[in-house]
């Protein structure tokens, strides 16, 4: 991987992808929608310069590459690009300047501005690289992402509450307005699923230009049948009944988008239910299988090997975080305690998952090359989230944790026990 030189100290946000497994195309007439966001996102730090009136942007995949780089002078971003420029400067610039516009005192007089905005997943996969950067510069800003994301990408707003969520939802809009649940939904039959990606990407924008040019008339009484598939699916319990109700969902899109089920084309030997995700011809299929015995090689065969099992991309309720193994001496990518909480107050943790952990051995270390153990204390309830090592740098000078020295401890998160960092 590239060496990535460092970043300076400032803030730090996340942002998780997005898959729609039920409700494409119909949710944009009111259906409702089951949407689950991914464990991988998309990072954005942002430090204050002193490079007068100049921001300074990097984007960098998820193998540590830039992928693109520009400066932007704060004149410039008071003028908005036009919309038939669909370069990566120009939309960036829209939304810089959406943001600007209605928050201008977020680029402080006198000073620059330097971004890094991080990938975490391929960004050919479709899980929302676009969506995913306009709700962390309205969460760097306090701007309302559905209307910046609505600006300039439009689409159902679906991907900017996952984006924020850590857990499934139930998406609707109604009246155009984005109408949202958290679930807690983690069926035993998803274990046994796999989501597959095509190999190719699919323009979103394309997809709903193609679904209003081609779906006929009574959507509502279209949605309101995808409602009682979603319900439906919420309830299931077996993988043979989850697998009828998407074959049921496939067939009902297909019928009024004018398309073939992907299971009754590409994989027509699959023994089970293949579903697509999104828009329809790219990106991820969810595959449910029903006897079929190696899901991965069956799928290796058709030429496609971005294979995942389902529960090890989605981010699901009640699942255990992959750091049962993590060393000691490993560099710390945990924070505990209070200022890990998800209070209303704790806005710089917006967007992180939680997870429920207790207090186990405390050791004060000053030098990080020795580790003295102290005495063993009494387990104390906490909440335990992963920081990247920019997030720690951020920590030491967070107004609530700048005052505090940082010490490491141990804690016991399900089965596991990690090291994991305490402002004290």
């Amino acid at each position: 991987m590239p060496k990535v030189p460092p970043f300076p100290a400032g803030q730090s946000f996340q942002a998780r992808g997005k898959l729609m497994l039920t409700g494409e195309y119909l949710v944009l007439d009111g259906a409702k929608a089951l949407a689950v966001p991914t464990k991988p996102g998309q990072r954005l730090q942002v430090a204050v310069t002193n490079s007068p009136d100049v921001l300074h942007w990097e984007s960098l995949d998820v193998y540590g590459n830039v992928w693109f780089e520009g400066a932007f002078t704060r004149k410039s971003l008071k003028k908005r690009p036009a919309a038939v420029d669909r370069s990566t400067k120009a939309r960036l610039a829209r939304l810089l300047n959406s943001i600007l516009t209605t928050h201008p005192l977020i680029w402080p007089r006198g000073r620059g501005l330097q971004f890094r905005a991080t990938l975490e997943f391929d960004h050919t996969w479709g899980l929302g690289t676009s969506a995913t950067l306009s709700y962390l510069l309205s969460a760097f800003a306090g701007a309302n992402p559905f209307e910046i994301n609505q600006k300039e990408f439009g689409g159902s707003g679906y991907d900017i509450a996952c984006a924020g969520s850590d857990g499934p939802l139930v998406y609707q809009l109604m009246k155009g307005e984005p109408i949202f649940e958290r679930i807690d939904w983690n069926p035993s039959w998803l274990k046994d699923c796999y989501l597959i990606h095509l190999g190719k990407k699919q323009n979103s924008r394309e997809g709903i230009r193609n679904y209003r040019e081609n779906a006929g008339a009574d959507l509502y009484r279209y949605a309101e049948e995808v409602d009682e598939l979603t319900a439906a699916l919420l309830q299931a319990t077996d993988i043979e009944t989850a697998g009828e109700i998407l074959r049921k969902h496939e067939a009902l899109v297909g019928y009024v988008t004018h398309q073939t089920p992907v299971g009754k084309g590409l994989f027509a030997d699959f023994k089970g239910t293949v579903k697509s995700l999104g828009a329809w011809g790219g990106d991820f299929v969810l595959a449910v299988p029903k006897g079929q015995e190696d899901v991965p090689g069956y799928f290796a065969s058709h030429g496609l090997t971005t294979c995942f099992p389902a529960q090890d991309l989605l981010a699901l309720p009640n699942q255990k975080p992959p750091i049962s193994n993590v060393d000691p001496s490993d560099w710390p990518v945990f924070l505990y305690g209070p200022l890990a909480e998800p209070r209303m107050d704790n806005e710089w943790l917006q967007g992180h998952l939680h997870y429920a952990a207790d207090l186990l051995n405390h050791m004060i270390i000053d030098n990080y090359s020795a580790a003295p153990i102290a005495h063993r204390g009494g387990i104390v309830p906490g909440t335990l989230v992963y920081l990247s090592p920019e997030e720690v740098m951020a920590m030491d000078i967070h107004p609530a944790g700048g005052p505090y020295k940082r010490s490491h401890v141990r804690v016991r998160v399900g089965d596991a026990e990690v090291t994991a960092l305490v402002w004290k």
